[in-house]
């Protein structure tokens, strides 16, 4: 059984790669200048030297070789990726740590390393692929001038879409896991109060007298469009187009 502190002891010490390295003043000069011991940020294993106390007394912990910041960050957002595709292929409550380390190709204890839960990497996931969806197609569309042309343009690229188009499925995956979770709720809700106010901001600098007025109405009906359309991919986008065309071009000064 091993020393009631050796797991703190190893998780004080250990690098971010899941490795401690350690050396000795006091080493055989046949044998190396530094042990490297094999950890695991859940659970420690392979433990080298064997006793702890040895450990503590033989050995000093030296600082760990700097890591490259970029090989961090390409990890995490693999990870992220992987938890994307995999929440509109197999529902929001079955991705799972396992899975996502097996689409991305990294362990578990990777994921473990930087977030904290499955949770946590689904909302963060989520979140981020519902702004870029959003941003993407309607950052298009305000390239042109015209305000009804470009919600004209805004529509008719969001009816492009196939009703089963990933991005689409992950977005109703994440507005139903919404209703069982707070925080999902918030940041989903804090991304569309953005939209709202970006398009806002962007009609008002147009010369539509009420952009408030403009961007709600907007979101609602891209919002309850994009529902029916998943349910009914035959309904036509034509009628709501030249509704809402109508309410810009009413309210332009």
């Amino acid at each position: 059984m091993r020393h009631p502190g050796e797991h703190r002891f190893l998780r004080e010490h250990c690098s971010q790669d899941g490795a401690a390295y350690l050396g000795g003043d006091n080493t055989l000069a046949a044998g190396p200048r530094s042990t490297v011991v094999a950890f695991d940020p859940v659970r420690v294993r392979n433990l080298q030297p064997s006793t702890f106390p040895r450990l503590r007394a033989g050995l000093a912990v030296i600082p760990r070789p700097a890591s490259d910041p970029s090989r961090r960050t390409d990890t995490r957002e693999k990870i992220i990726e992987a938890a994307a595709s995999l929440i509109p292929e197999l529902g929001w409550g079955d991705v799972s740590s396992r899975r996502v380390a097996e689409r991305a190709g990294v362990n578990t204890g990777a994921i473990h390393y930087h977030v904290e839960s499955i949770g946590e990497l689904r909302r963060i996931a989520a979140v981020r692929k519902i702004r870029t969806f959003f941003l993407d197609r309607v950052g298009e569309a305000l390239a042109q001038s015209d305000p009804a042309a470009a919600v004209e343009a805004m529509l008719r690229e969001l009816s492009a879409n196939d009703p089963r188009d990933p991005e689409l499925l992950l977005l109703y995956e994440s507005l139903v896991a919404a209703s069982r979770d707070d925080q999902l709720r918030a940041e989903i809700a804090a991304s569309l109060a953005e939209f709202r106010q970006w398009l806002c901001d962007w009609f008002a600098a147009r010369g539509v007298t009420r952009p408030l007025v403009v961007a709600v109405t907007l979101t609602a009906a891209i919002d309850g469009y994009l529902l029916q359309r998943s349910l009914d991919p035959s309904v036509d986008p034509g009628p709501l187009i030249d509704g809402l065309v109508d309410l810009v071009r009413h309210y332009l000064a």
